[in-house]
């Protein structure tokens, strides 16, 4: 890490897709899981990207943070919608039983509430979507699922 020690010292809680990372990669370890589309990208893949709830942010600043948590799944083939909607289910889970387990990830905390805000849906690509598409380039035998969760962190201590 290139920060100087006197701002890591500083922060209290991680930004909260870390916690979904490493989830997600403790149990579902065969398939690569990050923020971004790998440079060179072999399916299936699995990225996670936070948002903040709009309007006000509900967490608490001793404590807990909050954010939904998009996780989106990609997979190619003939049978790639049916596993990447799978693959999509298997991250809900694996996010609901580590809230469930009330899992401790070391300097990450747990998960202290969980809920899914949408399940997963097949997104349009490309070729078949009638408006704007988030990933316009993906090859057109992609499909990708998208799932919405809310999660609360409980910072370590």
């Amino acid at each position: 890490m290139t920060l100087p020690s006197n701002i890591l010292d500083m922060v209290e809680m991680r930004p909260p897709e870390e916690i979904a990372l490493a989830i997600l990669r403790e149990r579902i370890q065969e398939v690569p899981i990050g923020t971004l589309i790998p440079i060179n990208p072999t399916v299936p893949f699995v990225i996670v990207r936070s948002d903040t709830p709009g309007g006000r942010w509900p967490g608490d600043e001793r404590f807990v943070d909050a954010a939904f948590i998009d996780v989106q799944s990609f997979c190619a083939g003939v049978e790639a919608d049916s596993e990447a909607a799978l693959l999509n289910e298997a991250c809900r889970v694996a996010i609901r039983d580590a809230f469930r387990e009330q899992r401790i990830y070391p300097n990450l905390g747990s998960l202290c509430y969980w809920h899914m805000v949408n399940r997963p849906a097949r997104k349009p690509d490309w070729a078949t979507a009638v408006g704007p598409v988030q990933y316009a380039d993906l090859p057109g035998d992609w499909t990708r699922y998208d799932s919405r969760h809310y999660i609360e962190v409980r910072r370590p201590f």
